[in-house]
């Protein structure tokens, strides 16, 4: 059960993340209105290409949030995960990401070595081997539960 809260909370976190977008398209549009209204740019040419240019980061962010949030979505929706004892892994440094920092992880079991993701745990050292059991969505590939020795 511990997974299946862990699953929601990381689903709750790219929720909130697609709100704050919301919000920051919103924004985005109302300046871009605001400066046309208010004829702050002198031409015609400049007031097309700042149109344009709102148009497409505001479709390009939400696209590149729909691409990220599909996958964690249908995780979340059929709770498909994989639960793996005996791992070895090792969380790599650096993180990336904003308000949703994440680590690359890399997990070694049976003979195998795949690579996860993991939100920032700063209780955890990289660059360290930890050994015990996790538990990862399917599709995502985030880690979300873990126990180690």
């Amino acid at each position: 059960s511990e997974i299946i809260v862990n699953i929601e909370k990381l689903y709750n976190s790219f929720l909130f993340n697609a709100t704050l977008i919301g919000a920051l398209v919103l924004i985005l549009v109302l300046v871009t209105v605001g400066v046309i209204k208010f004829k702050l740019l002198n031409s015609k040419a400049k007031q097309i290409a700042l149109i344009l240019l709102t148009a497409i980061c505001s479709v390009g962010l939400m696209i590149f949030h729909f691409v990220e949030i599909t996958p964690v979505y249908k995780d979340y929706s059929e709770q498909s995960y994989v639960l793996i004892e005996n791992a070895k892994i090792i969380i790599k440094d650096g993180s990336s990401g904003g308000i949703n920092s994440t680590n690359k992880v890399v997990v070694t079991y049976e003979d195998k070595v795949i690579e996860l993701k993991m939100q920032t745990d700063y209780s955890l050292n990289t660059e360290v081997e930890y050994v015990g059991k996790i538990a990862y969505l399917e599709r995502s590939e985030y880690i979300v539960w873990y126990q180690f020795e």
